[in-house]
């Protein structure tokens, strides 16, 4: 981890069910000493020896970026003895390391405890809001803003969460339109998620005529994660703490509260869903891992080139 997120990580063993033995990177050797555990400087050593239940990864740098096979081999072999990588960016972090063949090679169960957190749709509202869909009916259209510091993920992370809940909603779009801002000191758009910082506004369009937007930051002074859905049976809004439903004719049909302990609402939030994966909660990978790396990467692409582009056909380049 770096060294802006030992305080976020402080708070997030104050609140899951984890003790500390290892932290490594500039900010993970700081909470080793808090915490008197082992310090850990090397990640791939890490995950090659540990019969942890649990790593949590805040950042990995450039650890399962594609440029080496052997550190998805090691992640694969770190989930096959039994631990669960949880990891607050993507990996792998585009659809055609899909085809890396320590990750295709690897069993549906190891592949499930490769673990991108914190995931929208398994947040404690959204999942009570996802009851409510078979009432809803049909959803035509869909907003998602989602929006958080650096320490918390990066915009990558951010455009990856986003994707998993509109892919599980609508599935896979035809056609992605984006445009990225970087921070002032933020790279130009990168051709990988795992660099890319900033702001992003992006519009998508579905083979039935549906229709979604999103906007997402890293950049942001608060967390904050919201989608609002619309269709026939009116409005659903939902964001970490609350989910409500209004009709068509803008009555109040249902509401639902979740309280989440804590006055950091993005440590409240990561806590709860490393809990909720090693609690067995609905499985930590998309159904549909390629088409969300897929969608994620046509943003990507589309903020590099200026055009709508199709993940179906990154899929078709790729091979996934």
């Amino acid at each position: 981890m770096r060294a802006d997120q030992v305080a976020l990580f402080t708070r997030i063993l104050d609140r899951a069910d984890l003790h500390l033995v290892a932290a490594g990177g500039e900010g993970g050797n700081d909470l080793a000493r808090l915490r008197d555990a082992r310090p850990a400087d090397d990640l791939r050593s890490l995950l090659a020896t540990t019969d942890a239940r649990v790593v949590v990864i805040g950042d990995p740098g450039t650890f399962a970026d594609g440029s080496d096979n052997a550190d998805f081999r090691t992640v694969v072999a770190a989930a096959q003895r039994g631990t669960t990588i949880v990891s607050l960016e993507p990996i792998p972090p585009l659809s055609l390391h899909l085809t890396d063949p320590a990750w295709q090679d690897a069993s549906d169960v190891a592949r499930e405890r490769v673990v991108f957190a914190p995931l929208v749709r398994r947040g404690s509202a959204f999942r009570r809001g996802h009851d409510l869909l078979d009432s809803f009916g049909p959803i035509e259209a869909v907003s998602i803003v989602t929006l958080g510091r650096i320490a918390e993920g990066s915009l990558g992370a951010r455009l990856t969460g986003a994707t998993d809940l509109l892919t599980s909603l609508l599935g896979e779009p035809i056609a992605v339109d984006a445009a990225h801002t970087p921070g002032p000191d933020d790279p130009a758009t990168p051709e990988t998620l795992r660099g890319l910082h900033g702001h992003l506004a992006a519009t998508f369009r579905f083979p039935e005529g549906h229709a979604a937007s999103l906007f997402a930051s890293d950049r942001a002074a608060t967390w904050s994660r919201s989608v609002t859905l619309l269709g026939p049976g009116g409005r659903i809004v939902a964001d970490d703490q609350r989910v409500e439903w209004f009709d068509a004719a803008g009555l109040h049909v249902e509401s639902m509260a979740v309280e989440l302990e804590g006055d950091d609402l993005a440590a409240a939030v990561i806590a709860d869903d490393i809990d909720a994966v090693l609690g067995g909660a609905p499985r930590a990978q998309p159904s549909d891992l390629a088409g969300v790396l897929a969608t994620a990467h046509a943003a990507l692409l589309s903020a590099r080139t200026g055009h709508a582009e199709d993940p179906g056909e990154i899929r078709r380049i790729g091979g996934s």
